[in-house]
């Protein structure tokens, strides 16, 4: 028996010209999709149009007051905006004020927020401020409960003046019928003024 291997035994077969047209559109087809991000369900979708329009109305009315570092007229206009906002709409939300280096300036709502803390650290304001667009996230808080948030770029002349966190607290978000996932995967514009 000869053990050296000769090429006249086993001729090698190109492939076809079908064959590696099926393997790269099978390639392309498996790499566009995406099982991470679930589709928002009608309760999501709602949520996402009332977070967008409270992005908008807050935005609106703070960003001046905030490049300014008036601190008092930040925390009047939250205080008169979500008066304003409460009237069409419950809000089951806690709204913060950060200034531009992610220092507390102004809170509204559910959970107060101290004026001493710098949030500047954390990721998901860290991305607003530096990629100008509106970022989900979790936080995991101390007593154990998850609080989700949405943090916005407030800008004033194309200079950014501050984030606009809004917070909701996971029992409510799951009350209203949106999961972890589904909030995540929400897309929501920047306010207006972005730059």
């Amino acid at each position: 028996m000869n053990a050296s291997f000769s090429p006249r035994r086993f001729p090698l077969k190109l492939p076809s010209a079908f064959s590696v047209a099926v393997c790269l559109l099978l390639l392309v087809g498996m790499a566009g999709c995406s099982p991470d991000k679930p589709v928002p369900g009608k309760a999501a979708l709602s949520l996402g149009e009332g977070l967008q329009d409270t992005l908008n109305l807050f935005s609106a009315g703070l960003a001046e007051p905030l490049s300014a570092h008036d601190g008092k007229r930040v925390k009047a206009s939250l205080d008169a905006l979500y008066a304003q906002a409460a009237t069409t709409a419950a809000l089951p939300f806690s709204i913060a004020v950060l200034n531009a280096h992610g220092a507390t300036v102004a809170t509204a709502a559910r959970t107060e927020l101290s004026a001493t803390r710098n949030f500047g650290h954390y990721h998901a304001v860290a991305q607003a401020a530096q990629k100008k667009r509106v970022t989900l996230s979790s936080l995991y808080l101390q007593d154990g409960d998850t609080m989700f948030i949405v943090c916005a770029p407030l800008f004033h002349r194309h200079r950014l003046a501050g984030i606009l966190i809004i917070g909701i607290d996971d029992d409510l978000l799951h009350q209203a019928g949106v999961s972890d996932a589904e909030f995540l995967s929400l897309s929501l514009a920047p306010p207006a003024g972005t730059p």
